[in-house]
Order: C-alpha cells, then sequence, then structure tokens
C-alpha cells in the first residue's frame, strides 16, 4: 500500500521538545495502531523522511534504536527497549529532551495533513 506523507521544509534540531516530538510521532505513524513498542520493524526510509536522517542517527548512536533487517532493499529499524522507555518519559516530562503529548499530535497532523512549508512524499510498498 503507497503511504504519503507530508515532509517540513526545514527540520528542527532533535534535541529540542519539537524536535524529539517529531521523532517519536515519527515512529507512531511507522508503526501498526501507532503504539510504540519494542522490537516491531519500522522502515528507515520513512523514518529518516519524517523524523530526520540526524535524528533517526542519533537515536542509533544511543542505543534507543536497532537495525532488525530487511525488506527488499529497505532497511528496517526497531526501537530497543531504552528506546521505549525515552520516548516514554519525553512525553511525560521527565527526560533531557522532554515534550508533550501534545506537540506528538500536532507532529501526527502536520506529518498526514500537511501544514504551511510541508511538501507530500509518496513512500510506495515494498514486499516484506
Amino acid at each position: 500500500m503507497t503511504q504519503i506523507f507530508y515532509l517540513p521544509g526545514n527540520y528542527e534540531s532533535p534535541l529540542t521538545s519539537k524536535g524529539r516530538a517529531r521523532t517519536i510521532a515519527a515512529f507512531e505513524l511507522c508503526l501498526p495502531n501507532s503504539t510504540l513498542v519494542k522490537g516491531k520493524p519500522m522502515r528507515r526510509d520513512i523514518l529518516r523522511s519524517l523524523a530526520s536522517p540526524r535524528a533517526i542517527s542519533y537515536w542509533l548512536e544511543q542505543g534507543w534504536l536497532e537495525k532488525c533487517g530487511k525488506a527488499g532493499k529497505v532497511e528496517l529499524l526497531a526501537l530497543t527497549s531504552k528506546g521505549l522507555v525515552t520516548c516514554q518519559n519525553a512525553i511525560a516530562g521527565g527526560s533531557e529532551v522532554p515534550t508533550s503529548r501534545e506537540l506528538v499530535d500536532q507532529c501526527i497532523t502536520e506529518m498526514t495533513a500537511g501544514a504551511l512549508g510541508f511538501k507530500p512524499k509518496t513512500f510506495e510498498s515494498i514486499n516484506e
């Protein structure tokens, strides 16, 4: 199934409240039922577009995301236990980079419905 998401012209730093919200929103959009869970595969190409390449690299370096295989030529990533806790703590306001559920929801709306300065991008289905 083809997916269309809306991408910002510029990404905020992933180490800001809005940047962290965008990263968490990207994870939720790439997971079934938008439920953050450990070990479920997410497409790296979509994550890098929604959250920013810098944010995804940072999460991999921290051990909050891990590589978990490929679907066709597309690399798959999954949240680790530490990554899941990092998301939960950020939304609860108890991390070095706190955010809020409202900001995450705002990012989800921007990425799915568009906003000023956002451009649509289509992601083709892959064979899993």
